[in-house]
């Protein structure tokens, strides 16, 4: 966690919060504690005397605890502790006793490694079950390896081995034994190279290389110079000899240029060597099409010829979006129209492309067409939805269908053995072996089961279930469900402090982690508002308070803290404009600033729509018709999406003059 040291105002609002957080959360010490609250205590205090290997108060809570539903967690910690003196036989017999909870897997895994450590490679087989751990999968082939069954064996250990990135340390002995056997010829130790400088993985293609012949070195070393210097390369490769791996670095290198490039000369190299090398025609197409998609990204004055001269058989639905897109950034209206147009029927559908539609149409005089597609749209209560009903006046869609709860099935729900240790689970604190179990208990539930469960989890105040169990039951109209106020002292708090909307706030940490507060991104971004660990370190130090590791960012008052910290410098730095400082958040502000050079903000709809990156596009989105869904959650004034996204110029308005829809599009 994080802990005040008092620079300024800024650091007393935070002791403040923490203050009043601690005081929220003291019991008076008079108050009875329930047996269950007794029993989640000495859980706690067991499982920890068992991780500092006091095995006398583990085992004495321990004893106290046998009736308590996460007593088999105990039974775990207690064996797990002592597995290098365990036997087959008494790990089999816990497998078989939980074979009906995720503790069973767990300790298979745990076990199946402490026989590698052993090298008890038989019993290592009898236990093994598939898995996608790489480590136990090469310690699998090495059991089989150790015992004598080598069928096939040389072709799945190249299958691990052969990768662009290192792999675990268990796999050292069985790689040995592969380079050994003969079996990483020159060409596939070269293949690994070529991979690893594909992925980016220069130490290791590096290392690899030490080992490859004098004819493939050289061109190890004519791919690093490609990396280092993609220009100067592309044009010495005219001299290069035709073949696959020159072929192959040459793409590589125009795809370099490509991404890196702000004018024509991506296409002007592969067009000088295009017909040096013999590329086939799948290679041809598809460099052609990942180029002409970098122009259209980057918007440059030949975006649209580029992608017209894509090969039939290489459009696809993302050439033909960014076809719209394109003209849509230039807002040339006529041009808007035929794209969507020529869109397949199902992906002219779309509401992304009814709207935009809708929008050219507009500008082109064709009134009644367009309101027929802005009424059939505001019917949705999503983002085109909310963008529609503004252009036609009309109220958004919103109105909850939150089925009622069934306090029965909703006992009953409780009643099974992994709900029951789920929810205790979630109340010690352990949170992803909570979801584990619930998961297990909700396998193969029906719809009514979720809706039920969705109930169960917001009683107990477990939020990111209730809304997962809503997504999986498809019930879109249970706001109360899924948009839940979790949090919401500690979310109005921050609002206030930081003279933010609460209401998009909300929409924020809904769109970012569905208020999973453990939450860890594939990029290590963490919590509710999904901070990077650099980031919030060095917000801690703006705000004046200790750095204590990322660990401390699931605590929800720590993230909250400095994520809203981060949105109010977001805010300043791009004049309370929300979505730019919403596109900063998700993308980074040196990202929104180049997006904006490229591409003015004035309207604030298109720049939304055209922006490269689709998970930022996605993103805003989601966000925005949130925050609109928070503030209706929340019974406060409406404040409509346009108004969230103005824009420093009327909306196009008909022939004649005027607005061409209702009086208030005049202001959008």
């Amino acid at each position: 966690m994080l802990v005040h040291t008092p620079p300024g105002a800024k650091a007393r609002v935070v002791v403040l919060l923490y203050l009043s957080l601690m005081a929220a959360w003291a019991l008076p010490a008079a108050a009875a504690v329930s047996k269950v609250e007794q029993q989640r205590s000495d859980f706690q205090e067991a499982y920890q005397a068992g991780l500092d290997g006091d095995s006398a108060k583990f085992n004495a809570l321990s004893r106290k605890l046998t009736d308590y539903v996460l007593h088999p967690y105990l039974a775990y910690a207690g064996l797990k502790v002592r597995l290098d003196q365990a036997d087959a036989s008494e790990v089999s017999a816990f497998m078989k006793r939980y074979a009906d909870t995720p503790l069973d897997w767990r300790m298979r895994d745990a076990w199946l490694r402490e026989l590698a450590r052993r090298g008890d490679w038989k019993t290592f087989l009898a236990f093994y079950r598939p898995t996608s751990d790489t480590s136990l999968r090469c310690d699998h082939l090495l059991a089989r390896l150790e015992t004598g069954d080598t069928d096939g064996l040389g072709q799945a250990a190249l299958d691990l081995w052969l990768v662009g990135h290192s792999q675990p340390d268990a796999c050292d002995p069985l790689f040995e034994w592969l380079y050994h056997s003969g079996k990483v010829t020159e060409q596939v130790r070269f293949e690994r190279t070529a991979r690893a400088l594909e992925a980016g993985n220069g130490g290791l293609a590096g290392w690899l290389a030490r080992k490859l012949s004098d004819e493939h070195r050289r061109w190890y070393q004519r791919w690093r110079a490609m990396i280092a210097s993609p220009e100067t390369t592309l044009e010495k490769a005219l001299d290069w000899d035709d073949g696959p791996v020159a072929r192959r670095i040459v793409l590589d290198g125009l795809r370099r240029v490509a991404h890196a490039d702000d004018g024509g000369a991506a296409w002007r190299h592969w067009q000088s060597l295009d017909d040096k090398f013999g590329f086939s025609s799948e290679e041809r197409n598809r460099i052609i099409r990942e180029l002409a998609l970098d122009a259209a990204t980057d918007y440059h004055d030949d975006a649209l010829q580029r992608l017209s001269a894509i090969p039939p058989e290489a459009v696809d639905g993302s050439v033909r979006a960014w076809g719209v897109r394109v003209s849509l950034q230039r807002r040339d209206w006529p041009r808007v129209l035929a794209a969507i147009e020529a869109l397949p029927g199902a992906q002219q559908a779309e509401d992304r492309w009814r709207y935009w539609k809708g929008r050219a149409l507009e500008a082109a005089g064709e009134i009644e067409r367009a309101r027929l597609i802005y009424d059939e749209l505001s019917a949705e209560p999503d983002y085109y939805g909310f963008l529609a009903a503004d252009r036609v006046g009309r109220p958004y869609a919103l109105s909850d269908a939150t089925p009622p709860p069934d306090a029965g099935a909703i006992a009953e729900l409780a009643r099974r053995p992994a709900m029951a240790r789920a929810v205790e689970l979630y109340h010690v604190g352990f949170l992803l072996s909570a979801r584990r179990e619930w998961n297990l208990a909700l396998t193969g539930a029906d719809r009514e089961t979720l809706r039920q469960a969705a109930w169960l989890a917001a009683q107990q105040g477990w939020y990111d279930r209730a809304v997962a169990a809503t997504a999986d039951g498809g019930d879109e109209a249970s706001y109360r469900l899924r948009f839940p106020l979790a949090h919401e002292q500690l979310i109005r708090r921050q609002a206030r402090g930081g003279n933010l909307q609460p209401a998009w706030l909300f929409g924020l940490v809904r769109a970012e982690s569905g208020f999973v507060s453990d939450a860890v991104s594939p990029a290590g971004a963490r919590g509710l508002m999904q901070l990077m660990p650099g980031t919030a370190r060095r917000l801690s130090g703006d705000l004046g308070l200790v750095w204590r590791g990322s660990a401390g960012l699931s605590a929800p008052e720590v993230n909250m803290v400095l994520g809203t910290a981060y949105l109010e410098q977001m805010m300043a730095r791009y004049g309370d404009n929300m979505v730019l400082a919403t596109a900063a958040y998700n993308a980074g502000p040196r990202v929104v600033d180049r997006w904006i050079q490229e591409n003015s903000a004035r309207f604030p709809a298109i720049w939304a729509e055209t922006i490269p990156f689709f998970e930022t596009r996605d993103y805003i989105q989601r966000v925005l018709a949130y925050t609109v869904v928070y503030e209706w959650r929340m019974g406060g004034k409406l404040t409509r999406l346009s108004a969230l996204m103005p824009e420093k110029a009327p909306a196009l308005a008909a022939s004649g003059g005027g607005c061409p829809l209702s009086a208030s599009a005049c202001m959008r």
